[in-house]
C-alpha cells in the first residue's frame, strides 16, 4: 500500500464525502499540517508540511496561521492529533457488547488503569471487534486532560476550530 492510498484511507474515516480536511499535530519539538484535498474518490492535492518548533520566531498561536497563509490552506476547521507518547493505549477483552453498558465499563477501566484523577484525565474508547459469547474487544486510550486541553486552546487561539482529536500513528 502506497502512502498516497494510506493517507486517503485514514482521511476518509475522519470524514466522510468531498472537501478538505486538514489536520494538525503540535509535538513537543514538531508541528506536523498536512492538508488533503479530495473529490470524486480520489486525491486530487494533499500538503505536508513539518516544522521543528525551536526555529520558529513568534508564539506558537501566532506561527500557525502563517503557515497556513503560507501554504495556502484557508481551512477554520482542524483535526488535531496528540503525539503518541503521550497516549497511553490498553487492549481490554470486556464482558458485554451494550453499548450502554461498554461505556460505563470504560469509564471504570479509565479510572482504574491511571494513576489520575477523573477530572485529570481524558479519556475514549473503540471497539475493534465482537464475538457471540458476548465479549468485545476494545481499545481504551486515556492521557491527561491538560495535553488536550493545552493543543485546542492554542488552535483556537490562533483561530481554528478544532473539530476532532485523535492520537498520532506515529510511534
Amino acid at each position: 500500500m502506497n502512502l498516497k492510498f494510506s493517507i486517503f484511507k485514514f482521511f476518509r474515516r475522519i470524514r466522510k464525502g468531498r472537501g478538505t480536511s486538514v489536520a494538525v499535530e503540535i509535538g513537543t519539538d514538531l508541528l506536523k499540517i498536512i492538508q488533503i484535498r479530495e473529490g470524486g474518490g480520489r486525491i486530487r492535492n494533499q500538503m505536508l508540511k513539518v516544522v521543528r518548533i525551536a526555529d520558529l520566531k513568534r508564539p506558537l498561536h501566532e506561527e500557525i496561521p502563517l503557515l497556513f497563509q503560507s501554504l495556502g490552506i484557508w481551512a477554520h476547521q482542524v483535526t488535531t492529533y496528540l503525539p503518541r507518547k503521550l497516549v497511553t493505549t490498553r487492549f481490554l477483552e470486556v464482558p458485554s457488547t451494550d453499548e450502554h453498558e461498554l461505556a460505563e465499563i470504560m469509564r471504570l477501566q479509565g479510572i482504574k488503569q491511571t494513576p489520575y484523577s477523573p477530572e485529570e484525565v481524558t479519556l475514549a474508547y473503540a471497539v475493534v471487534g465482537s464475538r457471540q459469547e458476548g465479549m468485545s474487544d476494545v481499545v481504551l486510550a486515556f492521557c491527561q486532560r491538560k495535553f488536550v486541553d493545552e493543543r485546542i486552546l492554542l488552535l483556537e487561539r490562533s483561530g481554528f476550530k478544532v473539530q476532532r482529536v485523535g492520537i498520532s500513528t506515529e510511534g
